[in-house]
């Protein structure tokens, strides 16, 4: 607004500037001038040809704030991430557990991490990499609300491993085995290696095959657990930190165990410190970057405790034998993972965590480079897993080795589109150092106005009694433009001040030359006065014709209903497609065109607002009776339309009011189209055909292979998956959620699905699946019931334990199961020596049943699972011999499971992992139809019971009196239910309704885990098979109509377009001769009128009293003449022919072509 007022006063002014020169301008570089009125773009390249610099330059100034600036400068904003740092003291939050305490906190825990990581997805542990570990640390001052992006950065020392191979000499003996020797000192013989050839390998359609490749990893620590050992006479304790891998291929064997192409490299493993620069992300403690600022320094043993470490990682148990939970002390089974690698076994936890880690194929391994790689890999993983075990926090108030650091933050802020801001802020110092420019030379112009020539009293009043001015301008009465022009064309103009007086005049400059161009002329109007006076033909300036105003008004109307229609489509297909993904374009798209679009439509309604300005007093001198203030002194001419409304309602010039508040609302409408349009994220449901690689039906194939080759192998891969998801918060496998297994669907990227223009990602997948699940039914068992009753009697020396249950099937018939096939009579071995442990005990159950022998339970026994919790306390009867005090208290619980069946609407994401799932109709109650003829559901479930509760091993329900759990399921429970009361000796026996919501709810998931990992158990599908209808949700991004910015657009365009209606329809009547543009064409108006006494200077009398009119008048010079003048001299015009009304109607087709033309006559 500042400067269209500054840019309006320039172009008003500089004719009186031009007048102000000592000789004077001439008629074209003054009195004719109208840059006001001229179209914007053409104004500097006229003010620069005619050298009116200040009019160059601020039209140029005009030209940049309007169609550079102003659209430019909504786009110079985007949301986007800022970079934040802050100086701040960062320390350890953790240290190692002491050297003597890591012999006991260290046990097979850091396995199931690294299993998890391996296998499972699980995330690495805090601070630590696949490569190097370090101490936790934090800042010193308090980090509640930490932002997700934040990152801390301090010098600290990282930990790391190494492994130094060297191919091993290799000796085949007489006996067809191998010696191997590492030339170091170390050499191990008589080594029987795996046949490839005599290992039966289960499949998943039942059958079995022969190996293809042999894999050995033999670590230096013998135990009774593995098969294999460097540690013998020949292989001293100095090369403990020395393990042997093998490699060799089916195609290589030339006889039992022997390979012609056999890899076989020691491996030396060496442990380092290093200083170094290290940045963790502040959410998850996650690596995010490290530099090395220090050379290695060897692990000192007094802080890390490698051979312990290497001995778990051989060997897979403890080498103390302590009790602890059954994940901390169990070996870890990795075979029916490694089964699908068809390798030889037996095979060891190392080398089932370098196959899980591996990168290259099973035959690049044939390479000793790529066979050190995966076992390095998977050792820098292993002591990562076990450094972060024996971390111990220091406490909240307690940091150690307190430094310098650095704490980054990324947050969503406001960034500047560089490009944009440069184009915006050049355009803006280019504007400063021209309005400087522009001050100056405006500050140096000589000038003799002594006012504001803003009226056209103000601008009648520098006209001073000189008949040749006044002549000259008179031009006949009612000249149009051109011949004004013509008249005055030669003519020589001066404003002269007087100080004294401190008014201005405006004088004809003549000359001798000058002088007879000018009777010349003035000859030349008297001889034409009395015909021009008679008719003039009255004039409209473009922009209040029609042909301007239709095609406005329509683009106006057209802009509505493209913004109506983005809004439209927008809302019913979820936003619009992205035409590109430049950043530029969408920013020109979104934020400049439409800006550009209002400071377009801002100079038009500018000009229309001029125009009207420019008209009002003559329409209302056309009225007649008109109030000098509300006409010859009204100052429309020096305000923006802005500033105009106030007067234009004052004086009841309501449709210029009406105009002067659309050109206002253009700024507004510019602020509310830039943000019309907006980035956001959206999803797209498309189509696609797939199909299912399984049908719904169990072929009646094992869930899982008890033995191979004669030995037998657990399966715990449902409790590994569990735990790894309880604890690690690892996402469950494809397909399987908290209670089903879905069948699963071929998920394809759907073709032709995607604007290539837009940002899109698939997202995940929905359709329509089969999911098959177990209901349990849990109830407490009572002693001595026949329906849910249970007989539980310890021996007195703990020894033994007799354990039944008794049930009613749903054909009345009473059953007892036993947790050991064989006879009633059977016994449950609950111990390993004669004496119990002293105090408080426990001991738990986790039990699948069986019926008496000969017994046709329908399979009911088989598929029912048992769990009991018991209490009891020793007596000692001598200093080595305890017993119990018979004060035993228990409480057992029985879950029957059923198999659930049903279709589901499955939404996975592109991995295949479960997102949501949603029952579609109800469950099936012919369960049978999912079975081939050769099974049923009891056999299905009576294998899933034995593998979730497999109480028959040896050593799972023992007396203890620690807190330490003995099974797998009582480990996952205390875990969901966090805590370690199911347990605890001390603590009372649980009550059923805590834990039989959990045991359910646990059966359930391991249940659908059993499913999802052993997919073996359902039929394969077809060619034939029917497809699966499927969707691809895609997340998009798109453009979107902002509701607010929408509302306040339309509600501006429908006021312009009814507001350019209204202006077409009341725009002022032609009656002029010549628009009223320039200083000669005013004053030509009054050169012959009264009028020029009552406003020149020092005139006196009321002029407020006086009224003025336009029309025909008879001048002062006695001639007549059409303009402005005292109301009693004025004879109003018509707009008629008054001889054409008198003609019939019949010659109206062929009237003269004059007759035709608009006129106006008296």
């Amino acid at each position: 607004m500042a400067w269209s007022w500054v840019d309006l006063d320039v172009k008003r002014l500089e004719p009186w500037f031009q007048l102000s020169k000592q000789e004077g301008a001439s008629s074209t570089d003054s009195l004719l001038l109208q840059y006001p009125f001229d179209f914007l773009p053409f104004i500097p390249i006229t003010a620069f040809r005619r050298k009116h610099w200040s009019v160059f330059i601020s039209g140029t100034i005009m030209l940049m704030i309007f169609w550079i600036v102003t659209p430019l400068q909504s786009a110079i904003f985007n949301t986007g991430t800022v970079t934040q740092t802050i100086r701040t003291d960062l320390g350890t939050s953790a240290n190692l557990t002491p050297i003597k305490s890591q012999t006991s906190n260290l046990n097979t825990n850091f396995l199931n991490t690294a299993y998890g990581i391996s296998w499972l997805g699980q995330k690495l542990p805090p601070f630590t990499t696949y490569d190097f570990t370090l101490l936790p640390f934090r800042p010193v001052e308090n980090t509640v609300g930490v932002l997700p992006s934040e990152t801390w950065s301090m010098n600290t020392t990282i930990y790391n491993t190494n492994l130094t191979c060297t191919p091993a000499i290799v000796k085949l003996e007489e006996s067809f085995s191998y010696s191997f020797d590492n030339g170091r000192g170390c050499m191990v013989s008589d080594i029987g290696l795996p046949d490839t050839s005599g290992v039966e390998l289960p499949q998943p359609n039942g059958s079995t095959k022969n190996a293809d490749y042999m894999m050995l990893y033999i670590g230096y620590y013998d135990d009774a657990r593995i098969d294999y050992a460097l540690q013998n006479p020949n292989c001293s304790a100095e090369n403990s930190n020395n393990f042997l891998a093998l490699w060799a291929s089916a195609s290589s064997r030339t006889a039992h165990g022997v390979y012609s192409n056999l890899t076989a490299v020691f491996c030396e493993t060496s442990y380092y410190s290093r200083a170094a620069y290290v940045t963790v992300n502040a959410s998850d403690s996650s690596v995010a970057a490290m530099t090395v600022t220090g050379n290695f320094s060897t692990l000192s043993k007094d802080v890390f405790n490698t051979s312990l470490f290497e001995y778990i990682s051989g060997v897979g148990a403890s080498p103390t034998g302590e009790r602890s939970n059954v994940e901390d002390q169990t070996v870890l089974e990795q075979f029916p993972r490694l089964n699908k690698y068809n390798l030889t076994w037996p095979v060891t936890n190392m080398l089932g965590f370098a196959i899980g880690l591996k990168s290259v194929s099973m035959d690049e391994l044939a390479q000793p480079a790529a066979l050190q790689q995966i076992f390095q890999r998977a050792h820098q993983l292993l002591f990562g897993a076990a450094f972060n075990a024996l971390t111990v926090p220091t406490g909240s108030a307690s940091l150690e080795n307190i430094q310098s650091g650095v704490r980054q933050s990324k947050p969503v802020a406001i960034v500047m589109v560089r490009t944009v801001a440069i184009v915006v802020e050049v355009t803006l110092g280019i504007i400063v150092v021209m309005t400087i420019c522009l001050w100056y030379y405006t500050k140096r112009r000589l000038s003799c106005m002594t006012c504001d020539p803003a009226s056209m009293a103000e601008i009648i009043s520098v006209v001073r009694n000189d008949s040749s001015l006044l002549r000259t301008l008179d031009c006949g009465g009612s000249p149009n433009s051109e011949e004004l022009a013509s008249a005055i064309s030669k003519c020589t103009f001066a404003l002269k001040a007087d100080m004294l007086s401190k008014t201005s005049s405006l004088d004809l400059v003549s000359n001798s030359e000058q002088q007879k161009l000018l009777s010349k002329d003035l000859s030349h109007k008297d001889s034409i006065s009395s015909t021009a006076s008679e008719t003039f033909t009255p004039v409209w300036p473009l922009e209040l014709r029609l042909s301007f105003g239709i095609p406005l008004s329509f683009l106006i109307l057209l802009v509505l209903a493209g913004i109506t229609t983005l809004k439209i489509w927008s809302s019913k297909h979820d936003g619009i497609s992205l035409p590109s993904n430049n950043t530029i374009v969408l920013s020109i798209i979104e934020n400049y065109l439409p800006t550009a679009f209002a400071t377009l439509l801002e100079p038009a309604w500018v000009l229309l607002n001029r125009i009207l300005c420019l008209l009002q007093p003559f329409e209302e001198l056309r009225k007649g009776n008109a109030k000098p203030s509300a006409s010859i002194q009204i100052k429309y001419y020096s305000l923006p339309p802005q500033l105009v409304v106030w007067k234009a309602l004052k004086s009841r010039h309501f449709l210029l009011a009406a105009v002067c508040v659309i050109a206002i609302s253009t700024n507004v409408l510019a602020v509310a189209l830039s943000g019309l349009l907006n980035e956001g994220s959206t999803t797209s449901v498309v189509p696609t055909n797939t199909s299912s690689s399984l049908l719904p039906e169990f072929d009646g194939i094992q869930i899982t292979s008890a033995t191979l080759v004669g030995a037998t192998i657990s399966y715990s891969d449902h409790f590994y998956v569990t735990l790894s998801n309880l604890t690690g918060n690892t996402t469950l496998p494809a397909w399987i959620d908290q209670s089903y297994y879905y069948l699963p669907f071929d998920i394809e990227e759907p073709a032709n699905s995607i604007n290539p223009n837009s940002k899109s990602q698939i997202q995940s997948y929905k359709g329509l699946s089969t999911g098959f699940g177990a209901t349990v039914d849990c109830v407490e068992l009572v002693p001595g019931r026949s329906k849910n009753g249970v007989q539980f009697k310890s021996n007195a020396n703990g020894l033994n334990a007799i354990l039944s249950t008794t049930h009613l099937l749903e054909n009345g018939t009473e059953i007892t199961c036993f947790p050991l096939q064989g006879n009633p009579s059977s016994n449950i071995s609950t111990g390993y020596t004669a004496t119990l442990p002293s105090g408080a005990l426990a001991m738990e159950f986790m039990q699948s049943m069986y019926p008496a022998p000969g017994v046709d339970d329908g399979g009911f026994c088989a598929s029912l699972m048992v769990a009991g919790w018991v209490r009891g306390k020793t007596d000692s009867l001598s200093q080595n011999l305890t017993s119990l005090d018979g004060n035993v208290t228990s409480l057992f619980v029985s879950c029957t499971p059923k198999l659930q069946a049903a279709e589901f609407e499955v939404l996975v994401d592109p991995a295949g992992h479960v997102l949501n799932s949603t029952l579609v109709g109800n469950f099936s109650r012919t369960i049978q139809q999912y079975f081939s003829p050769n099974t049923n559901e009891s056999s299905l479930l009576g294998q899933s019971t034995s593998l979730i509760a497999p109480g028959e091993l040896v050593g799972d329900s023992v007396w203890h009196n620690d807190s330490f759990t003995s099974d797998w399921m009582n480990s996952l429970l205390g875990i969901m239910l966090d805590t370690g009361r199911l347990v605890d000796p001390s603590a009372p026996i649980p009550e059923s309704k805590d834990v039989i919501p959990a045991l359910e709810k646990l059966y359930t998931r391991l249940f659908a885990l059993l499913l999802g990992l052993n997919t073996h158990v359902f039929t394969p599908a077809t060619k034939d098979s029917p497809p699966v209808q499927a969707f691809a949700i895609i997340h998009l991004s798109r453009l979107f109509v902002s509701s607010l910015s929408f509302k306040v657009s339309v509600i501006i365009l429908s006021l312009h377009f009814i507001v350019s209606v209204l202006y077409y329809t009341n725009r002022p009547k032609r009656f002029l001769p010549r628009m009223p543009t320039s200083i000669a064409s005013i004053i030509a108006y009054v050169s012959a009128s009264r009028a020029l006494d009552d406003f020149a200077a020092g005139a006196d009398g009321n002029k407020e009293e006086q009224r003025y009119g336009y029309g025909r008048f008879i001048g002062t010079d006695g001639k007549t003449h059409v303009g402005i003048e005292r109301q009693r001299y004025v004879v109003p015009l018509e707009t008629r022919n008054p001889e054409v009304k008198r003609r019939r109607l019949w010659r109206i087709g062929r009237a003269k072509d004059d007759e035709k033309q608009p006129k106006t006559w008296i």
